[in-house]
């Protein structure tokens, strides 16, 4: 670790400084402050947090009503496992608390007051109501046969409404992208198609735009000029990012991950994909690379038929992926044996003592999970690595300016009192507004501009319960997406449905609501009255409910500003940003939250990684 001396501190003392500075303190904040401790213990971090408790938008609520006992969620419910987040899992002691969704449980698409489920299976995607089967047929002809234009290739920022209008149909739009777009951003049609592709999808890979900007950054940073001669961030490319740019045509940079090795589009570029590369050198063969012989295929209808198959299993992903409302991240493959929940049993357990750690990492990474006392249990965990003395809640910081070239200052209100922190790196975790406003010194005007400019949806999340004699659900129900431009209702969980350990009564069944976004942006506005009239109104059109039966309201919880939401030309504006803090009179200032690095828990973790493995490489290793 960098020592400071006295004549760089401008006379304060060790114990006024700090060696970082944490605004926020959401999930990434508590990430990064345990990753960073874990690497050096010896580093005076500081977490500065509005809230009275860590955490951010992970909140769990217990309640007991009747002898009924409730465990429900405000904010995301369930997250996909990634390689980063069992890490963490498995560090915290918490592999025996996951809970692994069943895979039997059915989504559905909600539309003009029916709901329509979706089987995961070539048979459900091609019965499918919703889609004409001639646009299915076309749908996987475009793709095969890359009859589309890649969203890289257009000069101009289009929305991904009008992409798909251009380069495929309206149906597969209206009835799978449109409530994948409800479901990941709350947001509306006219969403930027680059942003939503990248960052919401990961489907794009875009040389001027990633989810990793701390693990590329270092990478670029270790091929190109020392920081300060003006270079950009994105001005190193790596061999492999050049490697799958040159093997691959548009297909397969549409398709591509940026992590393709942990993603089912990986399996689609070389299972579906690259065996038509091959067979156009030969019209006749198909070419087995790994054993070096040729294999006459027995039909053309048995390959098409295969390939339709596995367009299927990348459906699945995709509906799997992004129906969670709030917690969405890729995974691996398939595979895993879901528990019996009558029976309780371990899932991580019993495979490791099985067949091993290992073989129990595969089977769990990529499955949408939660944990038994709830999500916040991961903030409990990490809580217990964080000294109290330095977490400051219920205070704000209102401005960061520069103090000279070691130091940065920083302006924290409580209430109506101001202080002065002095600090040698510090990360902002907030949202762009407020990251505006707090370096509004600093920032030229434009760019201070964008970033307030950033459109953010208003997400109201609804807990209540019927008797499940009350409303008809059907069987296996998981919950459903609305592709309903009218409805306030954008999704539902059924939460006990989901996991039995959420609700004790199982006459009750427990729903989880999300309510507003852009289409329905003044609901955020409504008193809990209003809120439970329109919320009646929308459930009577979806489910059967007898009895005039009214449900009992347990939460009604209004997350402003909740969700980016990308209009035009956010890649560029973020990326003017992003080289602007590159800049030497920014050194040691960093900014990481979810409308730049994603709005996961899978992302959050991922990147509060890649920042500490690249604050302790340049600036805090260990003396």
């Amino acid at each position: 670790m960098h020592e400071t001396n006295e004549s760089e501190m401008n006379g304060l003392s060790k114990d006024e400084v700090y060696d970082v500075v944490i605004v926020g303190g959401g999930l990434f904040s508590c990430c990064l402050y345990y990753f960073l401790k874990v690497k050096n213990g010896k580093l005076k971090i500081l977490i500065i947090e509005k809230e009275e408790k860590l955490g951010g938008y992970i909140k769990t609520h217990k309640y007991s009503k009747d002898n009924t006992e409730f465990l429900y969620e405000l904010g995301p419910n369930l997250f996909k496992l990634s390689e980063e987040s069992y890490n963490l899992l498995k560090q915290l002691k918490l592999l025996s608390d996951i809970r692994i969704l069943d895979k039997k449980l059915i989504r559905y698409i909600y539309y003009n007051n029916n709901l329509y489920p979706l089987h995961f299976n070539i048979i459900g995607y091609l019965i499918f109501p919703l889609i004409k089967f001639s646009n299915k047929i076309k749908f996987i002809f475009k793709l095969l046969f890359r009859k589309y234009k890649n969203v890289n290739l257009y000069d101009y920022d289009i929305s991904v409404e009008n992409y798909m209008k251009e380069n495929f149909d309206l149906q597969h739009y209206n009835f799978l992208l449109l409530p994948l777009i409800y479901g990941s951003c709350a947001g509306k049609g006219n969403i930027s198609a680059m942003s939503f592709f990248l960052r919401n999808l990961k489907l794009l890979k875009n040389s001027s735009s990633t989810l990793r900007i701390w693990r590329d950054r270092g990478t670029s940073e270790s091929c190109s000029s020392p920081r300060g001669d003006g270079s950009s961030s994105s001005s190193c490319t790596t061999t492999q990012g050049k490697k799958e740019g040159d093997m691959f045509s548009p297909i397969y940079s549409l398709l591509n991950m940026i992590n393709s090795k942990t993603t089912l589009i990986h399996y689609v570029k070389n299972n579906i994909l690259k065996g038509y590369k091959y067979s156009n050198y030969n019209k006749y063969l198909l070419i087995n690379k790994t054993n070096n012989y040729k294999v006459v295929p027995s039909s053309y209808i048995e390959r098409y038929f295969k390939t339709i198959k596995k367009i299927c299993v990348f459906v699945k992903y995709l509906s799997c992926k992004y129906f969670p409302l709030f917690g969405n991240q890729s995974g691996k493959k398939e595979g895993w044996k879901e528990r019996k929940k009558s029976k309780g049993e371990n899932e991580v357990e019993k495979v490791k003592d099985a067949e091993g750690a290992n073989e129990a990492k595969k089977r769990v990474v990529g499955k949408l999970i939660s944990l038994k006392s709830g999500l916040y249990e991961l903030i409990n965990a990490l809580s217990s690595y964080i000294n109290k003395k330095y977490v400051f809640t219920n205070q704000e910081v209102d401005l960061i300016n520069r103090m000279n070239e070691k130091l940065w200052m920083c302006s924290v209100r409580k209430q109506s009192e101001t202080q002065v922190i002095y600090a040698k790196n510090v990360i902002l975790t907030v949202n762009s507004k407020i990251c505006s406003h707090i370096l509004r010194t600093i920032l030229p005007c434009n760019i201070r501009q964008n970033l307030f400019n950033i459109s953010y949806s208003n997400i109201i999340c609804v807990t209540l319960y019927f008797n499940k004699k009350d409303i008809n659900i059907p069987k296996n129900f998981f919950g459903f997406l609305s592709s309903d431009k009218k409805t306030h209702v954008l999704g539902c969980f059924y939460i006990n449905n989901m996991f039995k350990e959420r609700c004790s009564d199982d006459n009750i069944a427990l729903l989880t609501l999300y309510i507003g976004g852009q289409n329905n942006a003044k609901d955020i506005y409504l008193e809990k009255e209003e809120l439970t009239q329109i919320i009646l109104k929308d459930l009577r059109q979806i489910f059967k409910i007898y009895n005039n039966a009214h449900p009992t309201i347990l939460k009604v919880k209004k997350w402003y500003d909740a969700i980016p939401f990308y209009s035009n030309n956010y890649e560029k504006d973020l990326k003017s940003f992003l080289d602007e803090l590159y800049k030497p009179q920014y050194k040691n200032l960093f900014v990481d939250s979810g409308w730049v690095t994603g709005t996961s828990i899978s992302d959050r973790i991922a990147s509060a990684k890649d920042l500490s493995d690249f604050m302790i490489l340049k600036n805090l290793s260990k003396p």
